[in-house]
């Protein structure tokens, strides 16, 4: 096979479809033909997509075939990991498989490569910058030659091109022990800043001409030994090789291993269940009264759209429930159809008419399904933007693409376990499976979702329900019948009715 394009030409059925069953962004429109498959498989925003899917695990084998020379042998790619890994070789493969699967690794065993466009992706893999042939491209002839004469490789004569002095100087720097000492120990522990990355740093007139004869400062004798190459004007970058040195060969400081593991309170699934069934109930009854006090009294839209916090806090207040309780209510009635605006005021709709006509467990079915699937957040009611301004509840302001995603991840964190984790446990496991979606507002919605959860009735006492497995399944298999599963299974653990 020479090209990425010629690899996926030969998958097979099977293996197309597992592509597009974990990249359906790929499928939508339907390609041309499996070149046009290609194509689009290796396009930025595609490529940053697939790799947003990996785990830790299958993420630090991709950047290890990054920084490895292409094309790479399993072996070599095994070897490379054994130091920094604690698994076996079993999920070694595993993780070349997921790249494979996933079109961001092509090739035989013998010789792997990463799809195009994911080097672009990573342009720091496992926080190296860029080899020192590269780090230099940028060099004039006599920048180079003078270089190469500090480092004591060659007269300029011997070199035909430009290329093969830099690449006489990056071979000089896989070995740069004694350039290092001799930089003093200032240069040192401004190396050991960039060692582990970024390896990236901004100083003024970085490409100013530098000998070793006449660097006065720390960063001037580093970039006069080509222990820091200048990308630009204000940026250096920490060669490959040299960080490699410091290192001690290794491609990762902390060791990579498995999924930290969910630990949680050992709960008992008939309570849970029972529990998950009172909140259920509780939480369709409270969705029904907010609509009917708000047909009669229906709240104003403000100018700017959503819910004002006087109006929310006066609901709250009305149904007994705090006030992100109360946001979570108007959210989850806004996202399944049972709310909207009308004019200028919030008010039911004819599907909440047809709505409270169903049976608590399909309208709690209903109401989950549209919770879960919705990308506005109501834990960010009363917060404030970057502006400064208060997020209103039901405003543009709540929605974040991101939110479905974490509360799928979330649940199905908590179906792989029957304890009830607390929030810290699972935001280390969510950013041992997806790494690359980190940050506050990830850890934030990992909060938010599990108070809601309880509130939903999806978990009970921490735990994840039965109706709520049952749910998270029929998603996955798309069938409406195992939503009629979940409901049966609801039903089962339903308060009794009171008729007196």
């Amino acid at each position: 096979m020479d090209s990425y394009a010629d690899w996926v030409r030969t998958r097979s059925d099977e293996e197309l479809r597992a592509l597009f069953a974990e990249r359906p962004e790929l499928i939508t429109p339907v390609p041309a033909d499996l070149s046009a498959l290609a194509a689009r498989a290796a396009t930025p925003a595609a490529v940053v997509r697939g790799l947003d899917r990996l785990d830790r695990f299958a993420l630090a084998a991709a950047e290890a075939l990054l920084v490895l020379p292409q094309p790479v042998p399993y072996d070599r790619l095994a070897a490379a990991l054994a130091d920094t890994v604690i698994t076996d070789g079993n999920d070694i493969r595993t993780a070349v498989d997921r790249l494979r699967t996933l079109g961001l690794a092509w090739g035989p065993d013998d010789a792997l490569r990463t799809a195009p466009g994911v080097r672009q992706a990573l342009p720091y893999p496992a926080g190296l910058g860029l080899p020192a042939r590269e780090a230099l491209a940028g060099y004039s002839a006599d920048r180079l030659d003078a270089l190469a004469a500090d480092l004591e490789i060659a007269p300029a004569t011997a070199f035909p091109d430009g290329d093969s002095r830099a690449e006489a100087i990056a071979a000089r720097l896989a070995d740069p022990g004694d350039l290092i000492e001799d930089a003093g120990p200032e240069a040192q522990a401004a190396l050991e800043h960039l060692t582990w990355g970024p390896p990236v740093g901004r100083i003024e007139g970085a490409r100013r001409p530098v000998r070793i004869a006449t660097a006065t400062t720390p960063i001037e004798r580093l970039l006069a030994r080509g222990l820091l190459a200048a990308t630009d004007e204000r940026a250096v970058v920490l060669p490959r090789e040299v960080a490699l040195y410091l290192r001690g060969g290794r491609l990762f400081r902390d060791r990579v291993g498995g999924p930290p593991p969910l630990n949680g309170a050992e709960r008992d699934r008939t309570l849970v269940d029972r529990t998950a069934g009172g909140q259920a109930f509780t939480w369709v009854r409270t969705v029904e009264d907010l609509l009917e006090r708000w047909g009669i009294r229906p709240p104003p839209v403000l100018r700017s759209g959503g819910l004002a916090v006087r109006d929310l806090r006066v609901t709250a207040a009305e149904l007994d429930v705090p006030e992100w309780t109360a946001a979570l209510l108007v959210e989850a009635a806004y996202a399944a159809g049972l709310l909207a605006r009308h004019g200028g005021e919030w008010l039911p709709t004819k599907t909440f008419d047809l709505w409270r006509l169903a049976d608590v467990a399909t309208r709690w079915v209903e109401l989950t399904q549209a919770w879960l699937d919705t990308d506005r957040v109501p834990g960010l009611a009363g917060a404030r933007d970057e502006r400064d301004k208060t997020i209103n509840a039901l405003a543009e302001e709540s929605v974040r693409t991101s939110a479905a995603p974490v509360r799928r991840a979330v649940l199905d964190a908590l179906a792989l376990t029957s304890t009830a984790p607390d929030a810290t446990a699972v935001r280390n496991y969510l950013a041992w499976r997806e790494p690359r979606r980190g940050g506050r507002l990830r850890d934030n919605l990992i909060e938010w979702t599990l108070r809601e959860a309880e509130v939903i009735g999806v978990t009970g006492r921490g735990a994840l329900s039965s109706p709520a497995r049952a749910l998270l399944s029929g998603r996955t298999q798309g069938g409406t019948a195992v939503s009629r599963t979940a409901a049966a299974r609801l039903t089962a653990v339903l308060p009794e009715p009171v008729d007196h």
